[in-house]
């Protein structure tokens, strides 16, 4: 049978088993609380470290286009500078000796054998028209055709047949005709120097 006392010490005891289970809920949701928060907490470290070297990755890979670009475009304009020294050399090495060449037997047997040519390929029907420099006027005898003289010719000749048609065996014309393919054998050169360049 029990006494008050046993009573109340009974009482007291439900009281502090429930107090203590009341603390040790609540000690569990703090804890359960806390490593939540520490868990996102890592979770946020996680992304935004992974977002920071993201970031400083495509900054990097930016600045690493940027300057090969630069680097390409420095290569091209030094190419084309280059190009350009050498087809002026080129130019000015063929008016230096232009003049040379037209004072010498070559230039006479060329001028005599490229008319020929093209005389034997027009009939008595065709009306010809031949326009030369004044100077070379006695390489063949021109009565029987309409000659002109100009001194806008360098050297050479050309022939205009039936209003439409021209033949031009001109210097200026030949300077022309090298000088496109030195430009083409320019830009081969540098070509191949460029490939060589990119990979540098």
């Amino acid at each position: 049978m029990y006494t008050i006392d046993n009573k109340i010490d009974l009482f007291q005891k439900m009281v502090y088993e429930k107090k203590k289970e009341e603390k040790e809920k609540e000690i569990n949701k703090i804890k359960n609380d806390y490593e939540n928060k520490l868990q996102e907490i890592d979770e946020e470290y996680r992304n935004l470290k992974k977002d920071t070297l993201d970031k400083t990755r495509k900054e990097s890979e930016k600045e690493k286009k940027q300057m090969v670009s630069k680097a390409k475009v420095k290569v091209q304009k030094r190419i084309l500078e280059e190009k350009g020294k050498i087809l002026n050399k080129f130019d000015e090495y063929l008016h230096e000796n232009i003049k040379k060449y037209l004072d010498t037997p070559e230039y006479n047997n060329f001028v005599k054998e490229e008319l020929k040519n093209v005389l034997n390929e027009i009939s008595k029907e065709d009306s010809i028209e031949i326009t030369l420099r004044k100077k070379d006027e006695n390489l063949l005898n021109f009565s029987k055709y309409n000659v002109k003289f100009s001194e806008d010719i360098i050297g050479g000749f050309y022939v205009i047949r039936n209003n439409n048609i021209k033949y031009d065996f001109t210097i200026d014309s030949k300077i022309s005709e090298n000088a496109e393919y030195i430009g083409y054998l320019v830009k081969e050169i540098f070509g191949s120097r460029e490939g060589e360049n990119v990979g540098e």
